[in-house]
C-alpha cells in the first residue's frame, strides 16, 4: 500500500454521522495510512466515538469556506510540513454514496496508470472537462 494521507471534510446540520458515511471511512482506512476527519460545524459525541474507530485526527472547525475551506485548513495547518513524507493525498467529502467496489481495488488498477491526479468522475463535452472535487487522489 502507498503511503496516503486523506483529508475527509463533513458536514451534518445535526452533527449526525450516517451509516454510509462510516462505511466509506471503514474503505478509506483499507488504503490510507493517515485520515484526517474535517467537521464543518459540529459532530454528536455519539458519532465522534464511531468516528474515531477509522481516523487518526478529528478536527472541528467553523462551518465556512464548504469543503475547499476545510481542505484548505488543514493543509497549512497540519500538513504543510509533512505532504512529502505521502506518496498521495486524497481530498473528499461525504457528499456521495458508495464506494461500490472494494477502495483497495480501485486503488489497484489506478496504481497500474500513469497519472498525477484522478477522481471518481469525469465529463468532457468537448468545450470544458469537469473531475467532480467529491473524490480527488493527487
Amino acid at each position: 500500500m502507498k503511503n496516503r494521507v486523506c483529508v475527509f471534510s463533513f458536514y451534518n446540520h445535526y452533527g449526525h454521522v450516517e451509516k454510509y458515511v462510516i462505511y466509506l471511512l471503514q474503505e478509506l482506512s483499507s488504503v490510507c495510512r493517515r485520515i484526517i476527519f474535517v467537521v464543518n460545524g459540529i459532530i454528536t459525541d455519539k458519532c465522534k466515538e464511531e468516528v474515531k474507530k477509522y481516523v487518526d485526527d478529528i478536527v472541528i472547525r467553523p462551518n465556512c469556506g464548504y469543503d475547499a475551506g476545510a481542505y484548505k485548513q488543514i493543509l497549512v495547518e497540519k500538513l504543510a510540513d509533512q505532504l512529502e513524507r505521502y506518496d498521495e493525498l486524497v481530498l473528499c467529502n461525504d457528499t456521495f454514496w458508495g464506494p461500490f467496489l472494494p477502495l483497495k481495488t480501485i486503488f489497484e488498477e489506478m496504481e497500474a496508470r500513469i497519472c498525477d491526479l484522478w477522481g471518481f468522475s469525469y465529463h468532457d463535452n468537448g468545450y470544458d472537462a469537469l473531475l467532480g472535487s467529491y473524490f480527488l487522489v493527487f
